[in-house]
């Protein structure tokens, strides 16, 4: 085929798809998006015309993406379950020690038991009667009776310088030291407070 400056071109289908696929190639170094340039003349369109730039996201963009914000979601659900567990854990020292104050207060306003005598304790005994009074405290919702307990044994004064297990009462020192144990439902909280009573 003979243009209107006498130039020779090919002819025929392979050479128009080798033709276009040449100007294509120069449209796409061309910093103008969607630049018409002249082609061959060829059966059908005389121009190439450049596509525009892909402007989505790879595989590997998604995949990243994905990986960040499950990252970022574990992190989130981590701090949440600190806050939570945190916040649990202050609650139960706060049953805990309401409980033993009241327990407390409640056991040092009762009569002292005897504790017999020093060939012959009743402490057993003593501890019971101690601790079926502090286990009809108020106690905390969903926190059972058995959660608090006289912590064994009885502890009785010896008038010099120590608490024992033999009890004095048959010298006239009736001193006696009650240790009050609290554990929350699940476990992880114990408390104790100690009380004397004389």
């Amino acid at each position: 085929m003979i243009n209107e400056k006498g130039r020779t071109y090919g002819s025929g289908p392979s050479f128009c798809i080798a033709a276009s696929l040449f100007t294509l190639s120069l449209a796409l170094t061309d910093d103008q998006n969607m630049e018409r340039l002249p082609g061959p003349p060829c059966d059908g369109p005389s121009a190439a015309v450049r596509p525009s730039r892909d402007t989505g996201s790879s595989f590997v963009e998604l995949l990243v993406s994905i990986a960040l914000l499950g990252t970022v979601i574990v992190a989130v659900l981590v701090t949440l379950q600190t806050s939570v567990g945190a916040s649990s854990i202050g609650r139960d020292h706060a049953n805990a020690h309401a409980w033993l104050q009241t327990a407390s207060d409640i056991l040092y306003s009762t009569p002292r038991e005897d504790c017999g005598t020093a060939s012959l304790s009743v402490e057993p005994a003593i501890r019971a009667t101690y601790q079926s009074t502090v286990r009809g405290t108020s106690n905390p919702e969903n926190w059972l009776a058995a959660n608090i307990e006289i912590v064994p044994p009885v502890l009785f004064w010896d008038g010099v310088s120590t608490y024992q297990t033999t009890c004095f009462d048959d010298s006239g020192i009736n001193l006696q030291l009650i240790t009050i144990q609290v554990r929350a439902p699940d476990g992880r909280i114990v408390e104790t407070v100690q009380v004397v009573k004389g």
